[in-house]
């Protein structure tokens, strides 16, 4: 996978996060909730 497709980037505020990582959080939230 290309390095630019593995990192998330937002529009609005310009914060980048790996892909991976970012999907674990939202994962670990959604359990939680």
């Amino acid at each position: 996978m290309l390095a630019q497709l593995c990192v998330s980037k937002c529009s609005e505020c310009g914060f980048e996060a790996d892909r991976d990582f970012n999907a674990a959080v939202n994962l670990k939230n959604y359990a939680y909730q």
